[in-house]
């Protein structure tokens, strides 16, 4: 018996006992994966390179012109999950272009579960979303804020619980299955919706979609294209507006970047009507600070009027035949013409106002100023021409957007390369053209913070600057928020130069019989309502 026991004591001791092996999945298997379920992603190529966080520099704008930063940042609130405080400083690779890759030592290697998600953000075109969410947390004000949780966290549909979690663990070759799954379900249907508030603004950011299988951006019948969005919501009695022309600072055209850095207290601009390509001339009417900087009318095309009380009106041929000398029109301070009209006083139109007939049923960059039944404006603007980023959109298909989110006033601006949207000095817009860079504009409307704004009010009005506190909770699951407290200088700001007003006409025109109607429902609407109701789907 006890040689038994002694022999089977020996044979544990010098079994080699083998352990059960997990295989991690290499970069090649994913992007395999990624090319069977989603064709469009192989023409996605990447560049492996480093990226480090550590950086405490402040990324805004290059152009700035004269700009200071605040000096005091307000304190930031992310309702995103934290769980992953090792996601900003491990493998994770993001250049200026917005391409993904993680470093080059893992190229031919195995995966983490995070690099496999930042592989498959990069085969579904998101690297340029995904890029702007980390400006945003290189500014001091968003220095503790996640751009791959807040992906992982607020997309649709969500990837399963642990697929990409632990972030620095191998990804395992037990989970492909869950992977491939997902994928695919991201093919059919993908997006994100967010809104980001940052000291009383807002700005409402959608991602949707994954590269066309085609390529082609004019692809009217694929499904789940790649779209990007940007809205600003502007309540017109708290934030001033204005026409700021590129001439105010020596140039007949300026990037949409150096406009809006150049201007103090601004807080988002975007651009404006039509104009032509040589030298900046402006198609149309253009009213800035109460001056008339061009009068010639275009009797077809729609535009957009608008003050610092809050006043603000969509115009169309049906509605006047010139603002000037048109006294009904002489309060609003800034004017300019675009087209065509989307969506008047509830109602979708199908008006062309001569526009190139390529310009309206193509894709393209568009941008659009639109108003909800509060009288919230919301200025957006959406990229195009972009197979993988995003396609742009039809008049037909903004016109529906518009409608889809309850517009009840949609105008439709310059589009094209001249599309773009500037937020808290970041440029937002991706650029459409072959050098990706800003096209020059002659002019932008660039809206300043409350702190300016009231500033600007009390100038005029010789009174002195009351203590503000702005506190902004945004009724949305699918954003952070900021809470802060201004304190404005309780003195009376020094008296500025006054706009010069337009001289009344001798002889006044008379208005068409419907005008009154129009322009009293504006005057009545704007004397009751003062909240912001963010629009959802």
């Amino acid at each position: 018996m006890k040689k038994k026991i002694f022999a089977i004591l020996m044979v544990l001791t010098f079994t080699v006992i083998t352990p059960c092996t997990t295989y991690a999945v290499t970069r090649e298997e994913v992007e395999q994966i990624m090319h069977t379920l989603l064709p469009g992603s192989k023409s996605i190529t990447t560049a492996p390179f480093s990226f480090s966080n550590s950086s405490s520099q402040d990324v805004r704008s290059s152009s700035t012109v004269g700009q200071e930063q605040d000096a005091a940042s307000p304190s930031v609130t992310s309702g995103i999950s934290q769980q992953n405080p090792s996601v900003n400083s491990a493998a994770e690779s993001l250049d200026n272009q917005g391409r993904v890759e993680a470093p080059a030592a893992t190229k031919n290697h195995d995966l983490t579960r995070q690099e496999v998600f930042l592989t498959c953000l990069n085969k579904m075109g998101w690297t340029y979303t995904l890029s702007l969410f980390k400006r945003l947390s290189r500014l001091q004000e968003f220095s503790q804020f996640s751009p791959i949780d807040f992906v992982s966290n607020n997309m649709k549909p969500a990837p399963p619980q642990g697929l990409f979690t632990p972030t620095n663990e191998p990804f395992p070759e037990s989970d492909l299955t869950k992977l491939k799954n997902w994928i695919s379900s991201c093919v059919k249907n993908v997006s994100i919706e967010a809104n980001i508030a940052l000291k009383g603004s807002t700005l409402y950011v959608i991602k949707r979609g994954v590269p066309t299988s085609s390529g082609d951006v004019q692809d009217l019948e694929a499904q789940n294209v790649p779209l990007f969005i940007a809205c600003y919501y502007h309540n017109p009695k708290k934030n001033s507006a204005s026409v700021t022309r590129a001439q105010q600072f020596g140039s007949d055209k300026l990037p949409l970047a150096t406009i809006a850095s150049s201007v103090q207290g601004a807080d988002f601009a975007i651009n404006g009507g039509y104009f032509g390509a040589e030298k900046g001339q402006i198609v149309g009417v253009l009213r800035s600070n109460g001056k008339i900087v061009k009068k010639d009318f275009c009797p077809n095309r729609s535009g957009f009027a608008w003050n610092n009380k809050g006043e603000h009106i969509f115009f169309d041929a049906r509605t006047t035949q010139n603002i000037v000398g048109n006294p009904a029109f002489d309060k609003y301070t800034e004017a300019f013409q675009a087209g065509p009209m989307l969506i008047f006083n509830g109602e979708t139109t199908q008006s062309t106002e001569d526009i190139y007939k390529n310009v309206l049923s193509k894709r393209h960059p568009r941008s659009f100023v639109a108003e909800l039944a509060d009288g919230t404006l919301i200025w957006g603007e959406v990229d195009g021409r972009d197979a993988i980023h995003s396609v742009g959109m039809t008049i037909d298909e903004l016109r529906a957007f518009c409608k889809e989110r309850h517009f009840i006033n949609a105008l439709n601006l310059d589009g094209g390369g001249s599309s773009s949207v500037w937020w808290h000095g970041i440029t937002f817009s991706k650029p459409c053209n072959k050098l990706a860079s800003e096209m020059h504009i002659p002019y932008a409307v660039v809206i300043c913070n409350e702190e300016t704004t009231a500033q600007q009010l009390n100038i005029a009005q010789k009174k002195p600057t009351p203590a503000v506190t702005n506190t902004i909770v945004v009724p949305h699951t699918d954003h952070y928020m900021i809470e802060d407290t201004i304190g404005m200088p309780n003195h009376t700001p020094a008296p500025t130069e006054q706009p010069q007003q337009m001289q009344q006409p001798q002889e006044q025109p008379q208005e068409e019989p419907h005008v009154n109607s129009i322009l009293q429902k504006y005057n009545d609407r704007n004397k009751t309502n003062n909240s912001i109701v963010l629009p959802q789907n």
